[in-house]
């Protein structure tokens, strides 16, 4: 796999490569550190706002960057793939306090997740996230992926 595995995904431009691969051991670094107790400690979800100022883009949209890092999970060897959780839902609307609309489409069906009256979507989400801080591979999903914890680049 190439070491630019998600510029080779071509997501919107060059730009949004570059915040995805600086987004996506941000958002490891979360979901290693986090769980329902760190929630629960009373500590806020990180905002697409808090996101964009860890990477250096505040006044940004981050669901560009945040798109490409999905894309590239998916995009993962199926052995891989199949396993690993949806960590951009851990990006959450500062007023919210879930992710926007687009995580619907990472998971299920797109069309049907906008049927679903919010709070089953809050408990889909609220679900993943228990994936998300339950998954241990997080390590070997960044360097199948070219990325380590700390990447600056």
């Amino acid at each position: 796999m190439s070491t630019d595995f998600i510029g080779d995904l071509r997501c919107r431009g060059r730009i949004t490569q570059e915040r995805a691969r600086k987004a996506l051991p941000i958002l490891v670094q979360l979901a290693m550190d986090g769980g329902p107790a760190y929630v629960e400690r009373g500590r806020q979800r990180t905002t697409y706002g808090d996101i964009a100022s860890q990477i250096g883009t505040i006044g940004f949209k981050m669901n560009g960057p945040l798109d490409c890092v999905a894309r590239a999970l998916m995009a993962l060897p199926s052995t891989v793939a199949e396993s690993v959780p949806a960590i951009t839902s851990l990006i959450v609307n500062k007023r919210t306090q879930y992710p926007g609309d687009g995580i619907g489409q990472y998971l299920g069906d797109l069309l049907a997740w906008h049927k679903l009256p919010t709070e089953e979507q809050h408990r889909s989400i609220e679900a993943e996230w228990i994936k998300v801080y339950a998954f241990t591979a997080w390590p070997e999903v960044l360097r199948a992926l070219g990325l380590s914890l700390g990447e600056e680049s």
